[in-house]
């Protein structure tokens, strides 16, 4: 007997049926057919008891087996070592390769890939000889309306149809992480809306070597927001074979959970919590043994440490090449077609592969007839922020979004304003006022944050209004008070921003905290180096909503710091706008200092021509309205005009005459800065 068994799980054996893996007749007459393993996924599948439903059963079997030989998740490495036992089989006998294009494929020489195959045989054999043992060792005693045959639940959704792109490195760790503790695991993968955590659970939930460990089945729980506890628990019940009686006298969360509890005893089974918004829910389906691992899915850092503490495992978005990499993959004319615009798609989703799969798809049905127009027309359509938001796609009823309807598409829109409705509205006015600085990778500061989204007339904010926002999962912490948003995400919560008094309100007050921040910093070019992305983002704020006094106030106390870091273009362009919203506004002051920044920016940039037009100008100005500071600083700047132009009478003319009237002003600072320039003429 025991001889018996050890050929029907030989290499020998084990070949034949993978040559008959094309003839399911033939493969459902094999030995292995008869195995219980078989025979199992045979009832569970519904195939015909019958040589060709036998048959396809082993076949599942098989692949099954093949796809444990796999060293990991990702694309498969024809020239790694660890992949040459799965492609030796693979390759071969599944796709119908031959032997020598299979051992050209590896790199290797026929031999060796014989070799290979032949310890790819046995390995299957052992998988195949485990899996049966189990099955045998496996019959326990029924509880209620269980009796008989083994169930075993498996309520994951289908396997993806590709692997991840761009997580085959973080997928091994977290099945390392499942796989690889003694005690009773629990992971809780946290991230944004839309950056594939649900994902990731599903494709750990399929991956082969879990399903091998925990071998008593998959308990799924898609949770949403507004959870009902106690019939995702009969469902669980139901799934384990309680009886629907037994069940429906628990009435209570906890008299339910304590059931399903006391059922799975020392199975090994995995536990998924999809989506959990409360941790009190999350906790009602901690209910596996110390043979079982639990692995929860969240946006919410307030949810995922109480369930999960040290398990927490935050999901970054996918870097550029991931990105690309994923969008060549789903729109491969489209990428081949206008690499460039499509390269920048994956940086205005911010690499989240929800943006970038909605995107795909669109792109794949506007490339698929071949017409270039067509194409460009479409791209050009996603460069704006509401088509990409609203791009949607059909939700499949196995892997619906929990806290949307099943008839709901699904869209950036639409997942991003689940949290949205969840927030109380002084943390959504915060959020959405934040939204007015420049997205990830920049920060800001706390101090910034708070005083560009104050309430006009309300008592200052407290920080705590931003740990709630951090809490739920739509602004980033990044170091020691300061703060980041995605790109997605800020898009979102500036579309809600727009046009309204409270954009104008934030504008406002997002300039008039980086004037008060640029003049305690002045001179202090390190303190404003971290704050600069997000002062010329106010800038441009204040100017698209025409507000020219903080503009101008903004731009002219920000001008010294552009012009000391060399940044002339930039200081040129907001000193000239300084200028016009001063003259608006009828501030001759205002317009006189942005006049002499703008001629010193055109100096510095090599057009000394205009920039003598323009400080004549301010000059002007300045002897009219009697200004003899700024007669002084123009006169300053006039002469390092001649001195450009190799006028030297000129240059020393113009500064002794400004020398003159700042020591009538007593100002040592201006004095010095003359006295300098009229040094460099000896």
């Amino acid at each position: 007997m025991q001889a018996e068994t050890e050929a029907l799980f030989s290499r020998k054996s084990i070949r034949r049926a993978l040559k008959n893996w094309r003839k399911v007749r033939a493969l459902g007459q094999h030995p292995l057919a008869r195995l219980q393993i078989t025979a199992r996924r045979r009832r569970e599948a519904g195939y015909a008891d019958a040589p060709g439903g036998r048959g396809v059963a082993l076949q599942d079997l098989l692949r099954t087996g093949i796809d444990s030989l796999r060293p990991d998740s990702g694309d498969p490495n024809p020239l790694a070592k660890s992949w040459r036992a799965y492609l030796s089989l693979n390759e071969q006998y599944v796709h119908g390769r031959s032997p020598a294009y299979a051992a050209a494929l590896l790199g290797v020489a026929r031999r060796t890939y014989y070799d290979e195959q032949t310890a790819a045989l046995d390995r299957l054999g052992d998988w195949l000889r485990r899996q049966e043992q189990r099955a045998a060792a496996s019959l326990f005693r029924e509880s209620g309306a269980m009796s008989g045959a083994r169930r075993i639940p498996f309520m994951a959704p289908p396997p993806p149809p590709h692997p991840l792109v761009g997580r085959a490195t973080l997928l091994k760790d977290l099945k390392q992480q499942l796989l690889n503790s003694n005690a009773s695991p629990r992971l809780a993968l946290c991230g944004l809306p839309g950056v594939g955590k649900s994902s990731l659970a599903n494709a750990l939930a399929n991956d082969p070597a879990v399903r091998d460990r925990f071998e008593d089945g998959v308990l799924w729980a898609g949770l949403g927001w507004q959870p009902d506890v106690l019939a995702l628990l009969g469902v669980w019940g139901q799934a384990l074979g309680l009886s629907a009686d037994e069940l429906a006298k628990q009435k209570s969360v906890a008299g339910r959970a304590q059931m399903i509890h006391n059922f799975i005893g020392l199975r090994r089974m995995l536990l998924v919590i999809d989506d959990a918004w409360q941790a009190e829910a999350a906790l009602a389906f901690i209910l596996g043994g110390p043979n079982c691992a639990h692995l929860i899915t969240t946006r919410q850092p307030e949810v995922a440490l109480p369930v999960a503490g040290n398990g927490v495992v935050n999901i970054d978005e996918l870097d550029l090449p991931a990105g690309i990499a994923l969008l060549t993959r789903l729109a491969p004319q489209a990428m081949q077609a206008e690499p460039p615009a499509a390269e920048a798609l994956v940086q205005m989703v911010g690499g989240l592969p929800l943006g970038l799969t909605l995107l795909g798809k669109y792109l794949l049905h506007e490339s698929h007839s071949g017409q270039p127009r067509r194409l460009r027309a479409a791209l050009n359509r996603l460069q704006q922020v509401e088509a990409r938001l609203r791009l949607s796609q059909p939700q499949p009823p196995l892997t619906a979004q929990p806290s949307l309807t099943a008839e709901t598409p699904l869209s950036l829109q639409t997942a991003i304003g689940i949290s949205d409705a969840v927030l109380d509205p002084s943390a959504r006015r915060v959020w959405y006022a934040l939204s007015l600085f420049p997205p990830k990778p920049n920060t800001f500061s706390e101090a910034a944050a708070l005083a560009t989204a104050q309430p006009s007339g309300e008592s200052p904010l407290s920080p705590a209004v931003l740990d709630r926002l951090v809490d739920a999962g739509l602004l980033e912490a990044s170091g020691p008070g300061r703060y980041t948003l995605h790109q997605t995400i800020a898009d979102y919560a500036r579309a809600k921003l727009q046009n309204s008094s409270a954009r104008r309100a934030a504008c406002l007050q997002m300039a008039a905290f980086y004037t008060r921040f640029v003049d305690a910093s002045a001179g202090d070019n390190a303190a404003i180096d971290p704050e600069i992305n997000n002062a010329l983002a106010a800038l441009e704020a204040v100017h698209r909503q025409g507000q020219n006094t903080a503009l101008a106030q903004l731009a002219i106390a920000l001008y010294p710091y552009l012009e000391s870091r060399g940044l002339y273009a930039v200081a040129k362009t907001y000193a000239r706008r300084a200028w016009q919203a001063a003259g608006e506004m009828n501030d001759a002051a205002a317009r006189i200092t942005a006049n002499r920044q703008w001629g010193n920016a055109l100096l510095f940039l090599g057009d000394p021509k205009k920039a003598e037009a323009a400080l004549q100008k301010g000059l002007a100005l300045a002897r009219e309205f009697g200004d003899e500071k700024q007669i002084a600083m123009h006169l300053l700047s006039l002469g390092a005009v001649s001195l450009h132009r190799g006028d030297y009478a000129q240059a020393e003319a113009r500064w002794q005459e400004s020398l003159t009237l700042a020591y009538q002003l007593e100002d040592n600072d201006l004095i010095t800065d003359i006295l300098i320039n009229l040094g460099s003429l000896y």
